[in-house]
């Protein structure tokens, strides 16, 4: 073999293991094996983030600062914060970690599972409890006006623990139904009617400090005496409101208030 033909598979031979080389670095990269993909995503996604963000929550209303701190209200309270990314490459989900200091002093950490979608509205998904979701509204002093008109009346933003039980006053309705629903009496009375039948019964509104969100706990006695006891993570928005039972959180019911 003369030695023009074996620099010609030569030259062959370093560009096919160069065009491997490439290939291999690409899929690494994008894998995040190799590089730092994940950390420029999560940078990336931050930046997003940086910014005022609204909802009709017991954390009502966050603040993204580009130096990873976090200004969040929970229930009408400001409280301090920080905030990170984590992304995973392979399921391509981001984990937003948000710790703060209650207003009692307990420190508070919570993931979520993250999304930004084109409205410039924020899902947060809880990673322990994946049927709590909130999602809030970027907040800019373009739409302040239009903000603060949907967000004033108590109905539809409820961030205050004595706001939440003055608004849970009164009759809900299972939707679609009639016959089951609460009448919340007074601050201590409820009378629970399932499939038509009422109980007598009592409950207490509180706030967890793990989670920071309302819990509301409704004990009363069946007509064959047997005592009942349940609490659930509660909310009230544009007039509904939602149950979500604690302990079994895929159980959420959402009812609507009597005219």
């Amino acid at each position: 073999m003369s030695k023009k033909v074996l620099a010609v598979i030569a030259s062959v031979a370093v560009a096919v293991a160069a065009a491997l080389g490439i290939i291999l670095a690409v899929n690494g990269y994008n894998s995040g094996k190799i590089g730092n993909k994940a950390e420029k995503i999560e940078e990336e996604f931050k930046s997003e983030l940086v910014g005022d963000w609204k909802g009709s929550y017991s954390i009502s209303h966050l603040t993204f600062n580009d130096d990873g701190t976090l200004d969040l209200t929970v229930l009408g309270l400001g409280l301090d914060g920080t905030y990170d990314d984590n992304f995973d490459i392979e399921s391509g989900i981001h984990t937003l970690t948000i710790k703060y200091n209650s207003s009692v002093g307990v420190s508070v950490t919570r993931d979520f599972i993250a999304t930004v979608n084109e409205n410039n509205e924020l899902t947060l998904i809880d990673s322990k409890v994946d049927s709590i979701g909130f999602v809030y509204k970027r907040y800019d002093s373009a739409s302040s006006e239009q903000n603060k008109s949907e967000t004033d009346s108590t109905a539809d933003k409820i961030d205050d623990i004595d706001e939440f039980k003055s608004a849970l006053l009164g009759k809900w309705t299972l939707e679609n139904t009639q016959n089951t629903g609460y009448n919340f009496v007074d601050s201590s009375t409820v009378t629970v009617t399932l499939m038509g039948v009422s109980y007598n019964g009592s409950y207490s509104v509180s706030v967890e400090e793990e989670t920071g969100m309302c819990a509301v706990k409704i004990t009363y006695a069946r007509l064959a005496g047997t005592s009942v006891s349940n609490t659930y993570y509660a909310s009230i928005s544009g007039g509904k409101l939602t149950f979500v039972q604690k302990g079994a959180e895929s159980i959420s019911q959402t009812y609507t208030k009597a005219s």
